[in-house]
């Protein structure tokens, strides 16, 4: 963008080339400026958007026996600008009880990893886990890239 020189004197009459200059300036700023439309939903092939990834990865059903259970969750074609700062994920079943845990693995700006285990827990002298077998299992996340510095 150009830079401006707008010093009027006061009182004289307005400069018509400063005013010019100044209508340009505003329009340029205009056109770059970042525009939100009315439909959030479109913010996906706005500038944005690259810097936050949301969406859902159904897995189906799980079956857990002693280790953690790796899903690989893509962002369905989508790219962050950089690797992700910080990734949230909720995990979603309809098994009644279901008590998991979770870690993320491996983050990139294509994807990232979901390390999926029961919980185990104690029942009087006893150590008991959570069922064995976990259904309509979706893992919903919001990935947030890297700000530039």
């Amino acid at each position: 963008m150009s830079k401006l020189n707008l010093t009027f004197d006061q009182g004289a009459p307005i400069d018509a080339g400063k005013l010019m200059q100044l209508v340009e300036y505003l329009n340029e700023i205009d056109a770059n400026t970042f525009k939100l439309s009315s439909d959030v939903g479109s913010l996906a092939s706005q500038n944005a958007a690259v810097r936050m990834i949301s969406g859902t990865h159904t897995v189906g059903k799980v079956s857990f026996s002693g280790s953690a259970v790796q899903h690989d969750v893509s962002f369905a074609g989508k790219t962050l600008t950089t690797d992700p700062s910080a990734i949230l994920v909720t995990i979603e079943t309809t098994t009644k009880d279901a008590d998991m845990v979770h870690y993320i693995k491996s983050p990139t700006a294509t994807g990232f990893s979901v390390m999926l285990n029961r919980v185990a827990g104690i029942s009087g002298k006893t150590t008991t886990a959570a069922t064995t077998v976990f259904e309509n299992v979706k893992i919903h996340y919001l990935a947030l890239a890297k700000l530039d510095a």
